[in-house]
C-alpha cells in the first residue's frame, strides 16, 4: 500500500531530495507532499517517459516488479522494499539494499524469521498467493522509512556487516540445495543461469531489518495477526 510509503518519500525530502512516483493512473493518488511528483497522475505520463524517469533518477526504490529491472539495467543505485524474492531479485550491486514481505506459516500461525526463510525451500517464494501454507505480508511504514534513512546514511567505504554477510551466504546456500535436488539433465542449462545469477548479486538485507527479524520475526513482537482466508490450494 502507498500509504506505508509515505514516512520514506518524507525522510528522502527532509534531506534534501525530490521524490516522483512512477506507476500508472489506477494508483491511489498520493497526498500532496512537498518535492514530490505524482508522475502517474500527469498529463506528461507515458511509457517512454517511465524508462526516461528511472534513467537520470539517482536512487531507485521500489518493489521487484518491471520498473526494478529497468533501474538495473541502467546500473541505477536501488533499495528493493516489499520483495517477494531474496535470491535472484536481490539488488546486483553492492551497497544495495532489500528488505523482503514478512511470511506467514499457517501451519505454525505465526510469521517466521530470517533464519527460518533461509532453512526453507526455495520454490516457493514468491508464488505464496497460490500456497496452501504460506502468505506474504507488506513490510510496515516503519521498516520501508528504516530501511531509506540506513541507505542515506551510509558511508561511501560502506561494509557488509557479519550479520549482512550471513545472511548473503545464507540466501547463496538456500538456492544452490535447490538446485542441487534437480535431476533433469535438460535444465541443466536453465540451472546454471540460475546459480550464475544468484552467486552474482552483490546486494544485501538492511541491518535494521535483519536485527529486528533474523531470531524472531518482528511482528510476532506486536499483536499482528494476517487476515486468513479462503486461497487457491487451500481447503
Amino acid at each position: 500500500a502507498i500509504e506505508n510509503s509515505i514516512e520514506g518519500i518524507k525522510a528522502i525530502t527532509a534531506a534534501g531530495g525530490w521524490v516522483v512516483r512512477v506507476g500508472d493512473p489506477s494508483m491511489t493518488p498520493l497526498p500532496q507532499l512537498e518535492h514530490v511528483i505524482d508522475y502517474p497522475h500527469t498529463r506528461y505520463k507515458s511509457e517512454l517517459m517511465d524508462i526516461y524517469l528511472i534513467s537520470q533518477c539517482s536512487l531507485f526504490i521500489g518493489p521487484n516488479s518491471g520498473p526494478s529491472e529497468v533501474a538495473t539495467l541502467f546500473g541505477k543505485p536501488m533499495i528493493i522494499v516489499n520483495s517477494t524474492e531474496w535470491t535472484l531479485k536481490c539488488p546486483s550491486k553492492k551497497g544495495d539494499l532489500i528488505i523482503i514481505k514478512h511470511i506467514f506459516s499457517r501451519s505454525r500461525n505465526r510469521c517466521l524469521s530470517i533464519g527460518e526463510i533461509l532453512e526453507g525451500p526455495f520454490n516457493w517464494q514468491g508464488f505464496s498467493s497460490q500456497s496452501s501454507e504460506y502468505v506474504m505480508v507488506e513490510n510496515t511504514s516503519e521498516e520501508i522509512r528504516d530501511v531509506i534513512e540506513e541507505y542515506l546514511a551510509k558511508p561511501e567505504d560502506y561494509e557488509y556487516s557479519e550479520l549482512q554477510e550471513a545472511f548473503n551466504q545464507g540466501r547463496i546456500n538456500q538456492i544452490h540445495r535447490y538446485l542441487n535436488q534437480q535431476n533433469d539433465e535438460n535444465i541443466f542449462v536453465t540451472q546454471y543461469r540460475i546459480a550464475s545469477r544468484a552467486d552474482a548479486v552483490a546486494g544485501t538485507l538492511g541491518q535494521r531489518y535483519l536485527e529486528q527479524n533474523w531470531l524472531v520475526d518482528n511482528l510476532e513482537k506486536s499483536s499482528f495477526r494476517p487476515l486468513v482466508g479462503n486461497y487457491p490450494g487451500q481447503p
